[in-house]
């Protein structure tokens, strides 16, 4: 009977210290407070608008001279600028067209040209005759926070060699402003970049004397970037 009631204590005060360990355990690695993080997300939509700030003159130096055929050739380059407003990144490409002549017959060389219409000798407009003068570009970016490619397409903006079918051709497309360009990221400070435009003519002796012009559009397309979150 004394053995059954020692073996008896011996279970009853194992099972205690099991318990009591437990006790001792939980006590040791809970916890009393709990964190948690809550993300709050605004989107700040996207905007592009343009505004064209105008065009100026820059000659090459050269003088006319109509006694002289080889040094009559002058040029003349013509720099225009758009002001591009946009929050975030874009792409941009031209588009533009001119007569060929005959016109009615030829229709259009699908790329700008600087173009006259020809006059006749009491100066009216002869119908489907136009004149046009050698014509190259360059573009150039400038006021931008960063670029994806160059800041220049066309060589130089003093000697522009780009030609009038590359300056208008689609996005992506070998040879053309964005091509080389790529994606524009406006000022961060300003919420601005410059495009500058600069159209080259070179006059001649071959066609007739007068204002030669050209019409050139700017298409922004936007390209946001960093806007996974």
């Amino acid at each position: 009977m004394k053995k059954r009631l020692l073996n008896a204590m011996a279970i009853v005060m194992a099972l205690g210290m099991v318990f009591m360990a437990g006790n001792v355990w939980a006590e040791a690695t809970g916890t009393t407070n709990d964190s948690e993080a809550l993300t709050f997300t605004l989107d700040n939509p996207p905007s592009v608008t343009i505004s064209a700030v105008g065009t100026t003159h820059t000659y090459d130096g050269a003088e006319m001279d109509m006694a002289d055929g080889d040094d009559f050739a002058k040029s003349e380059v013509v720099h225009g600028q758009w002001e591009v407003n946009c929050n975030n990144a874009f792409a941009i490409n031209f588009t533009g067209d001119s007569p060929q002549d005959d016109f009615t017959t030829n229709g259009n060389y699908g790329a700008p040209w600087f173009t006259k219409n020809d006059a006749n000798a009491s100066g009216g407009d002869v119908s489907g005759q136009f004149d046009h003068l050698v014509t190259t570009y360059a573009v150039n970016i400038s006021d931008e926070y960063s670029l994806e490619g160059t800041d220049l397409w066309g060589d130089s903006v003093t000697v522009p060699d780009g030609t009038p079918a590359n300056l208008v051709v689609a996005l992506d497309a070998d040879n053309g402003p964005d091509k080389y360009i790529g994606r524009i990221m406006a000022n961060d400070d300003t919420g601005k970049a410059i495009v500058n435009l600069y159209a080259k003519g070179v006059a001649s002796q071959d066609v007739q004397s007068g204002d030669y012009t050209t019409d050139i559009t700017l298409t922004v397309t936007l390209e946001e970037q960093g806007t996974d979150l």
